[in-house]
């Protein structure tokens, strides 16, 4: 996939925080962190030791490292060459507001601290963990611009205020695309999580569902722009993006709509017109399916969020 291809698919990507905090973990002790279904993103900030899975396999780590453990997987924060207590996060997590603090030992110095965030990463909703079966790291040592985010986080969470949240979001989001760049730049497509975009014809048809969510597409017509037959389309769509292509498609119409709801003054009847639904009542509950809100109350809410922050 060509540059030009990736900006425009991560120009989609969404970073949601659940939850994040800071990890200490003391000398000869270990972290075992939840396998949920949820993104663990860690960032050593000092100390060093390696990431253990439930095979014993080991990701060694120092300081300024970057690790993304996809979800479900059992993993545990060593520290040293040998932990002679795993603690589990349950165990180890102290709740602070929306912050959580995760600690092996608060009686002594931690050897190894660390910014630790559970979060969902999705490109619309395509599934950009779902073909990452094993954890993978980059040290960021050598890039400003990620030691700089790193270090806005960490300001974040010792003095967490109005927008930490958000704040976070961003952040995580520069950390996530500078460490899939230089995977990329070393030619390490086959390790990554966007492993599934390798399929030039699927990722055009995708590009063309984005591109053009009016038209009326669907499985056949799609599957003929791949010089596929249904079957073989819909195995292959599903495997590489975590759903079939009709569910895709009704995403993007609906994230389309949510965007233009929020950004625009569009009637409502133009804007379902816009992502392929002839009816305004069929696009409502389609919507209201999608966010729980129909269109007219998300726009109100989403509108007036905006008006609240508009500097005089």
């Amino acid at each position: 996939m060509t540059a030009e291809r990736y900006d425009r698919l991560l120009s989609l990507l969404n970073v949601h925080v659940r939850s994040f905090g800071v990890c200490a973990v003391a000398s000869g002790t270990g972290l075992r962190l939840p396998p949920n279904g949820d993104i663990k993103v860690v960032y050593i900030l000092e100390g060093r030791g390696a990431l253990i899975g439930e095979d014993g396999a080991r990701e060694p780590f120092g300081p300024a490292t970057i690790l993304f453990i996809p979800p479900k997987l059992n993993v545990g924060l060593l520290e040293g060459k040998c932990a002679e207590r795993l603690l589990p996060w349950e165990d180890a997590a102290v709740a602070n507001g929306e912050m959580v603090i995760a600690s092996t030992d608060t009686t002594v110095e931690p050897a190894i601290r660390a910014v630790c965030v559970m979060a969902s990463a999705q490109s619309l909703s395509i599934r950009l963990f779902h073909n990452l079966h094993e954890a993978f790291s980059e040290n960021l040592s050598d890039d400003p611009v990620a030691t700089a985010a790193f270090k806005s986080m960490l300001k974040e969470l010792r003095h967490p205020g109005f927008g930490t949240k958000t704040l976070i979001e961003s952040l995580m989001m520069q950390c996530y695309v500078l460490a899939l760049r230089k995977q990329i730049e070393r030619g390490e497509r086959e390790s990554l999580p966007m492993n599934g975009w390798r399929d030039p014809n699927l990722g055009e048809v995708l590009l063309r569902m984005m591109d053009k969510p009016e038209h009326d597409h669907d499985v056949e017509s799609l599957a003929r722009d791949c010089g596929m037959s249904r079957t073989v389309f819909s195995e292959r769509f599903s495997r590489a993006f975590g759903q079939p292509p009709m569910h895709m498609l009704k995403e993007i119409r609906m994230s389309r709509a949510a965007g233009l709801l929020k950004t625009t003054n569009m009637s409502i009847d133009s804007i379902a017109m816009s992502v392929g639904y002839c009816s305004r009542s069929y696009f409502s509950r389609a919507f209201k399916k999608s966010f729980d809100l129909d269109p007219k109350t998300f726009r109100e809410r989403t509108q007036a969020q905006v008006r609240v922050f508009v500097p005089e």
